[in-house]
């Protein structure tokens, strides 16, 4: 390798996957991985040593096998690449099996074929990467490894070995020598594993758009999947990350806003709180000075306990919202307004407050069955048996969990009634809205300054029934139910109508469905 070849390599890495230079790893020659932070640190013995910035020297070691580096994410939690990091001990088709499904996966939620880039580890896998023009925030990237890994339908058991960089831990970057074992992470053919690229292969990649993949592909995944927050042992640092109070601060804090009802404003956090309640107050702010703590505390639990966020995103969500509310409407400056904030947000997670009182027992009335049972879609043709299900289900959640406006995970909706894919959830949902039995409130939403979005939220429009003649009725009003899964359908339907009525409103294959 030249010496001009060799400096373009060295730019075109440091340009692809250098985004912070205060912390690196450095592979040691047993394998393993020692942390760099620049500045002056202090050995064991007390003496201290300057440690350098990452910089060209370091890269260039790298190239030249002497020295292997790894990368983190920014200070403030941001990358301009994401890995997926594969790696299992002794079963090299078990690494290519699951890194094509990967692969594919990845061309099915729309990220280009080119900008998908493979490299072997150097000792018992592989790392995919998409790399980016600009900064992307970690956690983004982070739900999206775990809708590709669901989407790839990866056993649980096998995400332990499919690890994400870069998070707290960094990754190291491809051309080097693995210190312990002698062999060169080189460059792959993403689409033959076994195939080596030359040194040429890292000169002619482009990153990828950030913008273009945040819009096209996070965007659309939200939009047709709703990407939901990930529950992971490993830390995600908040993208403004704030020291945390000891007991003693904490419990001064939660005296402003632990537990005094706000009743002259309709909420009052020792009964229920609607979500049109909780809306209104995202929508409005708070109405008058002196509920601001309240009204805080109250949109943050909800976040939580509704709709299942988590922290950092509850975090950054109601920092941007108080954010944007008047001076004029609060007596304590932005930035004081901003810290008691992000402590009522912290106390809140801490102690998991409750209160949505979740109903246990369900009455669905005949009519409503009936809507369930003779809908249609917008062809005119009757809904199929897990349609029909899913309408089911999407009426217990909303009497279960809301007033009207409500939220269920795809997650609760394959529980309930055992369709797996995405896709056919939102396609029936999509199909639901257009004949009128659902309203779609809120889908693919951003929130403000962020590229986070808020959940979907629906509402059951089912028009009023006609009663004829030919209807054949049953005596009893309606059935109370625990649950609302297929199960629980096929007993109500059993348990409120007769034989008669079921052959007359059902097509025949769906009457042996339901009533076989």
């Amino acid at each position: 390798m030249n010496e001009e070849h060799k400096n373009r390599i060295i730019d075109q890495l440091t340009r692809l996957y250098v985004a912070e230079d205060g912390r690196y790893l450095v592979q040691l020659k047993s394998g393993k991985y020692s942390t760099r932070k620049a500045g002056f640190n202090e050995r064991a013995d007390g003496r201290k040593f300057d440690v350098p910035r990452l910089g060209r020297e370091h890269i260039v070691n790298h190239v030249q096998g002497k020295r292997s580096i790894g990368v983190f994410a920014t200070k403030d939690n941001k990358s301009k690449f994401m890995t997926f990091d594969l790696d299992f001990e002794n079963d090299w088709n078990m690494v290519k099996w699951i890194g094509y499904r990967i692969i594919f996966t990845l061309v099915e939620c729309g990220v280009p074929e080119e900008h998908i880039h493979v490299s072997f580890s150097g000792n018992k896998g592989i790392h995919i990467d998409l790399l980016f023009d600009n900064l992307i925030d970690v956690p983004t990237l982070k739900r999206f490894r775990e809708h590709v890994l669901q989407i790839a339908d990866i056993d649980t058991d096998i995400h332990s070995k499919i690890e994400f960089r870069p998070a707290q831990q960094g990754v190291k970057i491809p051309l080097c020598r693995h210190l312990k074992t002698g062999n060169w992470c080189t460059f792959r053919d993403p689409f033959d594993i076994d195939r080596e690229l030359n040194d040429e292969y890292v000169l002619q990649i482009e990153p990828m758009d950030a913008d273009l993949f945040m819009e096209n592909v996070i965007g659309r995944i939200n939009d047709e999947y709703e990407l939901e927050p990930v529950e992971s042992n490993e830390p995600i640092e908040p993208i403004k990350p704030v020291e945390p109070l000891n007991d003693r601060e904490i419990i001064e804090q939660s005296k402003q806003y632990k537990p005094n009802p706000i009743e002259s404003h309709g909420v009052g956090v020792d009964r229920e709180i609607t979500v049109k309640t909780y809306l209104k107050y995202w929508n409005d702010g708070f109405p008058t000075k002196g509920t601001r703590h309240n009204i805080t505390f109250v949109i943050a639990n909800m976040w939580r306990e509704h709709f299942n966020y988590d922290e950092s995103t509850v975090m950054e969500m109601m920092v941007e919202w108080i954010q944007r509310q008047p001076q004029s409407s609060m007596n304590t400056p932005m930035a004081e307004a901003v810290e008691d904030t992000k402590n009522i947000v912290r106390d809140v997670f801490k102690n998991r407050y409750s209160f949505l009182k979740e109903r246990t027992h369900i009455s669905f009335s005949v009519t409503e069955l009936r809507t369930i049972l003779t809908a249609t879609n917008s062809k005119g043709k009757a809904l199929t048996p897990k349609q029909k299900t899913l309408l089911f289900a999407l009426l217990g959640h909303s009497k279960r969990h809301g007033d009207g406006i409500f939220y269920m995970t795809y997650d609760q909706m394959t529980e309930a009634t055992e369709i797996k894919k995405r896709e056919h959830l939102m396609n029936a949902i999509t199909e639901f809205e257009s004949v009128g039995l659902i309203h779609i409130h809120q889908r693919n939403k951003r929130a403000e300054g962020t590229h986070k979005h808020e959940a979907n939220r629906y509402e059951i429009t089912f028009p009023e029934q006609q009663k004829t003649a030919e209807c054949v009725h049953n005596t009893n009003d309606g059935i109370i139910l625990t649950n609302y899964d297929s199960e629980s359908f096929r007993l109500s339907i059993k348990s409120l109508f007769q034989i008669t009525e079921l052959r007359s409103i059902l097509p025949r294959r769906q009457f042996q469905t339901f009533c076989g």
